[in-house]
């Protein structure tokens, strides 16, 4: 079961929901339940906190029924016809049956049987004294309603204050956009200069047929980068990039969204900090008088039961008494059915404070309460749309500057697709040798060690030496295939590009893998002299330092990284980086270039020539032609015989050969390592001394040419060093002449520019003073439109209600219409009917008018008889009638008229028909016979009249006398029962009073004794008058408690004076301070921490508070042992009275029939926590002192 509280309505649902369901899943189950679209449910917690739709119920602790959901819906309108149902069907349920009570003892005082009535009485008592609990439970839900309507109220206000501190947040973080996007068109602004010459330089970058596919490739003519790139987007024109983002911009400098959306929350932000709109004043002081009403009811209800009880009491034997035995339970009955009606009255103040409630709440949800989560979502909006001009200026920027890099980016990755190409082919010529070398290497290696082995293994050296055995394992590499999926470029390609954009010279330099160079590792104990290949004249664009390729691109060009997310605008590219997009060529200024210094192009020609011996690869490693061709040096001189050693490492022998000869082989190779140091011409070294001959004779050569160079360089310094001077002169006297040009230029600008914006400043500040009066304006028009608008929203109200009521009225009288067309349509029916019975009479009628005649004259002479007789012997004059209905008639006197009404009917039939019998007695015995049925019938007709005008009249009357009397004593209830009001609360305190002094002298006497404190209050069997089903026991001894309260009350009238000098003479003996105060024991309110009696009650076998309460406080087992009390002890040795301080309380309820209450099945009581009083009054213990 899940709760969830419809705040709408003040309306508890129960709702089935799967043990691990999401919140989705609870919003299914609302719309299946009352029809709410799911997009105008919100949900809410206590704390105000919003549910998450992904989020399982589980995880939020709610859904009780003491801590439910709160669900508001929006756009609330009006009420369906189910769920008003389901509320008049609940108002029924907890409403007693007085209705029914009413017609039931209406109908019993027409019955004359004192059995049959006694009867009726005991099955009312039975029927409608158990529905006695219905309006307290119903009205105790009402006042549950009452506060968690406020609490939901409350988590709403939560709720406001969160998103408003939400949005304020947000603003504060989308503000920083602004300062970004004014910087962003400030460098935008210069970014889109010029940008019709990048997109020349793109249509001039024809791409390699190796990099298009083939949805790219055209037959008839090469593809530019600019139509590529046109081709990906055939809707917008790469020329107009620079328009969006000029527009962009635009956009973005007149944003005025982020003002509307502080102006907005500042306005919400105000208003939701207003007591009058937040607070539901008087809520408290609502609580207070609903809980006081319940209370009330209680005590009515209590006495309800009480009186249902008595009319259960046994009938009495003797028939004599039966009667007034009935006349009893008939006042039994009278003053249930007034008391019924004092509860019905309350139940309805009761639900018309909840209508109250609600309709307040209403009107705020409808009112401002919209206006302001309206005007939160019109300023999210305004935010949203700051963000996405941003988030579009940001885009568009970036596709700037990326067009802008194309050139660059483009030159730059043609010559990285070319350096990976040859460094992959001779990486693979490296790996090769290396891995052959290593081989080799490696079997030499274990070859030598498995040889020594083998000599030292049988040898008892060995033990001194463990390890020489172990072989060096297999470490060569294999071979690796990667940038296979490279294009398929090379120098053509290059040559190319440079040929036809001149502008990206610079970018069109791949650097030399030199993976022999760079791979070589060498001795570094032994000084090594090693040079590199040099470079071949035809690829002379093929550079030994890092180019600009990708180890530079990060640096140099942001843009790879501006589509990663990162808001790092600053990173874009320096302007004077857009150079090398102009007409002009650039310069090169050293080997280390960048783009931000571009290098100078290189004074020698290229020249290109083939070379079969370097057709393998792009960068070669051998030597240079002539004249710049310097070989690459070998190993030195050095390295060769350590080498040879390594070569001959192995001299050693077995120790069955010369194992002793070892140092003399050593020192002989030694010696030869030195001859061959001092002496080139050994015999061994023959063949390699001249072989360096020629080198050195290149050498001395190449010394010579150094000098050469040496000295046309000294040459070329003082010339440079002159030219620059004179260059140095010439440059600072244009210089200054251009700063004095400039300087004039923009003193006159600046001059002009100061004018322009004093004028400006002066225009702004008159147009400020304006848009201030029209704001002023505005606001005083605005104030006078929501006072208007208040006042219309009365009306509206007040129209609303008088329109309800008029559509009630509507209702009414259509439905008395529907009725009054039926009857209508049945008179019409009965019409035709006597219309057709009208012929038939008129025929008829024709036939007796000569008999009515001929009877006229008959009657005429018996009306003359009776004047002269001064009599009327049928019936009671209209006089005598009006005489009787001046006064009041009694049974016996109704049954005499009818007697003598009878008797003269009698007496005149006779006289009639002797009289008939006398004057017509020619005429024959069937026209006599029909003369007086003919008389009978008129007769009969006059006295029904005549007497429905006697009842009628006597009715009215009776009437009018019941309604004065019952108006009467109505007045003469109401007054009494106010009056008994007063005087309950005023002995009520009383008795509080008298209590606490009892109880205060019995705790304050010299020695503390149960016993003493069992004789100052009343016995454990008196407070079954708490329980809240009683029982015909229960109902005797609240009979005697209440006669023992009457006396007690007359003797403190009768003692009024002697009271209130007691009264004072205590109040000017006793100090009372807090801790006298928490000592007072509480009777009526039970709560946590206040000061209460503790009695053993030996009808529920366990301890009870003593209180006034009709519900029942239990103290728990534990809180008992915790003091050292138990209830399983004896009688003779258990404590019957206890001061203790309640800590917790628990409501609970009955839900087995075998518990250890003994209580019946639905009784609710309380559960507390207690303990021990602590008795440290100042009272207390000046006594004990004394």
């Amino acid at each position: 079961m899940f709760y969830v509280f419809y705040v709408n309505h003040g309306f508890m649902m129960v709702l089935e929901v799967p043990v691990l369901a999401t919140v989705t899943e609870l919003t299914k189950s609302i719309e299946q339940a009352i029809d709410v679209p799911i997009e105008e449910q919100f949900l809410l917690l206590e704390n105000g906190e919003s549910l998450d739709n992904n989020r399982a119920l589980s995880s939020y602790n709610a859904g009780t029924e003491n801590n439910p959901i709160y669900f508001i819906r929006a756009n609330y309108m009006t009420v369906s016809k189910d769920f008003q149902q389901l509320k008049d069907k609940e108002e029924r349920e907890g409403r007693l049956p007085l209705e029914e009570c009413r017609r039931h003892v209406y109908h019993l005082e027409s019955l004359q049987d004192p059995s049959e009535i006694i009867k009726g009485y005991f099955e009312m008592a039975r029927n409608f004294g158990t529905s006695c609990d219905n309006p307290l439970v119903y009205c105790a839900q009402i006042i549950r309603d009452h506060k968690l309507m406020t609490n939901g109220w409350s988590a709403l206000m939560a709720n406001l204050d969160e998103s408003i501190s939400k949005l304020e947040k947000r603003l504060e973080r989308t503000a920083g956009y602004s300062e970004k996007m004014r910087n962003m068109c400030d460098k935008g602004q210069q970014m889109i200069q010029n940008f019709h010459n990048v997109l020349t330089t793109l249509e001039k970058i024809i791409i390699p047929a190796q990099l298009l596919s083939d949805g790219d490739t055209i037959e008839t003519e090469p593809l530019s980068l600019y139509d590529w790139l046109a081709s990906k987007d055939r809707e917008y024109s790469v020329k107009a990039i620079a328009e969006h983002a000029q527009k962009q911009m635009n956009l973005a400098s007149e944003a005025t969204e982020m003002k509307k959306a502080a102006d907005l929350l500042r306005s919400v932000r105000e208003q939701s900090r207003k007591s009058e709109y937040r607070d539901i004043k008087g809520i408290n002081k609502r609580f207070a008088q609903l809980e006081y009403q319940l209370k009330s009811m209680e005590d009515v209800v209590k006495k309800i039961k009480t009186l249902w009880d008595a009319i259960l009491q046994p009938a009495p034997t003797d028939l004599a008494q039966c009667m007034a035995f009935a006349n009893q339970q008939k006042e039994y009955a009278m003053r249930i059915l007034a008391e019924m009606t004092s509860i019905d009255k309350s139940m309805d103040s009761f639900l018309v404070s909840k209508e109250e409630v609600l309709k307040n709440i209403m009107k705020r949800l409808s009112g401002w309460v919209k206006t302001i989560y309206e005007r939160l979502n019109s300023a999210n909006s305004e935010m949203m749309l700051h963000e996405n001009i941003y988030d579009g200026l940001k885009q568009r920027l970036d596709v700037v500057r990326q067009v802008r890099d194309a050139p660059a980016m483009f030159a730059i990755a043609v010559t990285e697709v070319i350096r990976r190409n040859s460094f992959r082919k001779e990486f693979d010529q490296w790996l090769t040798i290396f891995i052959e070398k290593c081989r080799q290497f490696l079997k030499e290696e274990n070859h030598q060690r498995s040889d020594f082995f083998a000599k030292l293994d049988k040898h008892f050296i060995r033990q001194l030496f463990p390890g020489l055995g172990d072989a060096v394992p297999n470490i060569c590499p294999e071979k690796v295939k990667f940038d296979e999926a490279l294009p398929k470029l090379d120098a053509e390609d290059l040559r190319n590009l440079r040929r036809t954009v001149p502008d990206l010279e610079f970018f069109l330099k791949a650097d030399m893998p030199q993976v022999f160079a760079k791979l070589m590792i060498c001795d570094p104990v032994i000084a090594q002299s090693i040079s590199t290949a040099g470079i071949r004249r035809e690829e002379s664009f093929f550079v030994r330092d890092g180019s600009a390729n990708v180890g530079t691109l990060t640096k140099n060009f942001p843009s790879t990284t501006w589509l990663s997310g990162d808001d790092n605008i600053e990173m874009s590219p320096v302007l004077n980086r857009g150079a090398m997009l102009m007409a002009k060529g650039v310069r090169a200024s050293g080997s280390s270039a960048s783009i931000h210094d571009p290098p100078r192009p290189l004074t020698n020609s290229l020249a290109i020539a083939e070379s079969k011996d370097h057709d393998r690869e792009f960068i070669s490693s051998s030597a240079r032609s002539a004249p710049i061709n310097i070989p690459m040096n070998r190993l030195d001189i050095t390295r060769n015989p350590c080498v040879s050693d390594a070569d001959k490492s192995s001299y050693f022998s077995t120790p069955d050969d010369h194992f002793g000869s070892l140092g003399d082989d050593f020192h002989k190779v030694n010696h030869n390592f030195h001859d061959l140091e001092g002496n080139s011409a050994t015999m061994q070294n023959a063949k390699l001394v001249r072989e360096l001959v020629p080198l050195r004779g290149a050498v001395h050569s190449i010394a010579g040419e150094a000098l050469s160079i040496k000295h046309d360089i000294s040459e070329s310094q003082k010339s440079f060093a002159k030219e620059f001077e004179e260059l140095k002169k010439a440059l600072c006297e244009q210089t200054i002449t251009l700063l004095r040009n400039i300087q004039e230029h923009h003193t006159g600008e600046i001059q002009k520019e100061r004018e322009l914006r004093t004028n400006l400043a002066d225009e702004l500040n008159r147009e400020i003073a304006e848009k201030n009066e029209r704001i002023e304006a505005q606001n005083a028009t605005i104030e006078d439109l929501r006072k208007s608008a208040e006042l219309a929203d009365q009306k509206r109200e007040t129209i609303e209600n008088e329109l309800s009521e008029k559509i009630a009225t509507i209702d009414n009288l259509q439905q008395e219409a529907s009725n009054a067309k039926q009857e209508t349509e049945e008179l019409w029916k009965s019409l035709m009917e006597k219309s057709d019975n009208i012929g038939i009479l008129e025929k008829e009628n024709k036939d007796h008018k000569e008999e009515v005649e001929r009877l006229k004259k008959q009657i005429e002479l018996l009306e003359s008889e009776k004047e002269k007789m001064n009599m009327d012997p049928f019936f009671v004059g209209f006089d005598f009638l009006a005489n009787l209905l001046k006064r009041d008639l009694s049974e016996d006197e109704l049954n005499a008229l009818r007697v003598e009404h009878d008797r003269r009917r009698t007496e005149s039939t006779a006289k009639i028909c002797d009289y008939l019998g006398s004057e017509g007695h020619e005429e024959s015995l069937e026209e006599v016979t029909l003369k007086e049925s003919t008389i009978r019938s008129d007769i009969e007709k006059e006295y029904k009249n005549r007497m429905q005008l006697l009842v009628r009249g006597m009715e009215e009357r009776n009437h009018k006398e019941i309604d004065r009397v019952r108006e009467e004593v109505q007045t003469c209830y109401d007054q009494q029962v106010s009056g008994y009001k007063e005087r309950i609360l005023e002995l009520e305190s009383r008795l509080g009073n008298m209590e606490f002094n009892k109880s205060i002298q019995a705790i304050s006497g010299t020695e503390l004794s149960p016993s003493g404190l069992l004789t100052s209050f009343p016995s454990g069997s008196h407070i079954q008058e708490s329980c809240m089903l009683l029982n015909k026991d229960c109902a005797e001894s609240s009979a005697q408690v209440s006669d023992e309260i009457k006396e007690a009350m007359e003797e403190d009238d009768e003692d009024d004076g002697i009271a209130a000098v007691n009264v004072n003479t205590i109040a000017t003996q006793t100090r009372l301070c807090l801790k006298e105060m928490k000592m007072m024991i509480s009777l009526l309110d039970i709560h946590e921490g206040c000061a209460v009696l503790v009695m053993w009650d030996d009808v529920h076998n366990s301890y009870t508070v003593f209180c006034s309460s009709p519900t029942l406080h239990f103290v728990k087992e534990s809180s008992m042992k915790r003091m050292g009390v138990s209830g399983a002890q004896k009688p003779a040795t258990r404590r019957n009275l206890i001061l203790a301080t309640i800590t917790h309380i628990e409501f609970c309820q009955i839900k087995k029939m075998d518990n250890r209450y003994k209580l019946p099945m639905d009784t609710k009581f309380y559960r507390v926590d207690i303990e021990a009083l602590p008795l440290d009054s100042s009272s207390y213990r000046r006594r004990r002192n004394d």
